[in-house]
């Protein structure tokens, strides 16, 4: 019996070869962590012919298959070689698919309808296409019209950010003027008061009488 996939001889999974596989070891009989050669319960090999025919063959006891356990389907008393269900499973032939014939379709029971002979257009037809194709072209010049004045007001809107901007600049160094001159007028209370603390060191000049003569300086 042989698989239609490959199956590994170490783990004994489906869909890869010992030589790729990396888990854990398991045994074909008892489904233990050894290796299935060296089993303790696996079954004796079968004996060889005797070359005499006179000899008997050897008796060889049955295997206790009550050890045995399957490491596919983990079915006690089976083994991978002898009945293991997910094996036979694996084993059995698909189903044979028979594919359906394409029947032909039989033919309709009652006769298309003749074609209808095609109208000539009326002027009012051509009246209606004329005014919607006048009014399309209408709506096209008011979109356009639109469009140029959003671009306009985007125009202002940028003019108004910088006119913003231009103000509030303003507003900054007439403030800062502001606060220089309120500085400047604080310096100059300050320097007034230091000039009226100050001791008069020279007297008044008395004005000159007619008859005497002008002394340089007056006595203290």
């Amino acid at each position: 019996m042989k698989d239609e996939q490959p199956w590994c001889f170490r783990c004994w999974g489906f869909g890869h070869i010992s030589r790729y596989c990396f888990a854990a070891e398991r045994c074909a009989w008892c489904s233990g962590p050894h290796d299935s050669r060296s089993c303790p319960h696996r079954a004796p090999p079968p004996a060889a012919p005797a070359s005499d025919s006179v000899s008997t063959p050897p008796q060889v006891s049955p295997p206790d298959t009550s050890l045995w356990e399957c490491p596919r389907c983990h079915q006690a008393g089976v083994n991978v070689w002898h009945g293991c269900a997910r094996r036979q499973t694996l084993a059995a032939p698909a189903a044979t698919i028979i594919p359906q014939l394409a029947l032909p379709l039989p033919p309709p029971r009652c006769t298309p309808h003749p074609a209808l002979p095609t109208a000539s257009v009326s002027p009012q037809v051509t009246a209606l296409s004329n005014t919607v194709a006048a009014l399309q072209f209408r709506i096209a010049s008011l979109e356009a019209a639109i469009d140029g004045v959003e671009a306009r007001l985007d125009r202002l809107a940028e003019q108004r950010a910088t006119l913003d901007t231009s103000l509030q600049t303003g507003a900054e160094s007439q403030r800062v003027i502001i606060a220089s001159v309120a500085t400047f007028a604080e310096k100059m209370d300050l320097f007034a008061a230091r000039l009226e603390t100050l001791p008069a060191t020279v007297a008044p000049r008395a004005p000159p009488s007619c008859g005497a003569r002008a002394t340089p300086f007056a006595r203290a």
